[in-house]
């Protein structure tokens, strides 16, 4: 398989560094079982909330609605 560079690859990869910088988790994954649910599913809300849950899902379920 080869990957040509286009625009469009360009500009989905910079939109992802940018979402990723501005909205990864400030602090580490705890150690502790409960602490780690709570740290998972928090992080999964904000890839939800941003539209990164599933890129080809639909918008209205967390995705972005790329196909």
């Amino acid at each position: 398989m080869e990957c040509a560079e286009t625009d469009e690859l360009k500009h989905f990869r910079e939109e992802v560094r940018d979402w990723l910088d501005a909205n990864k988790p400030k602090t580490e994954r705890p150690n502790d079982f409960a602490g780690q649910i709570e740290f998972d599913r928090n992080w999964q809300r904000t890839q939800f909330e941003g539209g990164w849950a599933g890129i080809s899902w639909p918008k209205e379920y967390g995705g972005q609605g790329y196909a």
